[in-house]
């Protein structure tokens, strides 16, 4: 799948960083997660902006989604990992 498809991560917005998140203080809830191939522009940022306007996030847009994260290597874990070309993340994401 790594680089086969433009799929991104979409999920719920939650305060604190879940154990899996630093050093951000925010995650998105691992049940919440999904792979999409499309979604409403408005969830879309860096994950700096979140961080920088946390009640606004999750308060009132409620969810995020990296439009520009992408599969990099999928394992028989329920696990993805995803990167991207901005600085401010790199990382993995745990689905299911």
């Amino acid at each position: 799948m790594a680089g086969l498809n433009r799929m991104f991560p979409l999920g719920e917005l939650a305060r604190g960083d879940g154990r899996f998140n630093r050093p951000w203080s925010w995650h998105l809830k691992p049940g919440s997660v999904r792979m999409v191939d499309a979604s409403i522009e408005f969830c879309d940022g860096l994950p700096s902006h979140v961080e920088s306007d946390l009640d606004y996030w999750v308060d009132i847009v409620g969810q995020y989604c990296l439009w520009s994260a992408e599969i990099v290597a999928w394992v028989d874990e329920p696990r993805i990992y995803i990167s991207s070309p901005h600085q401010y993340f790199s990382g993995m994401i745990v689905v299911g």
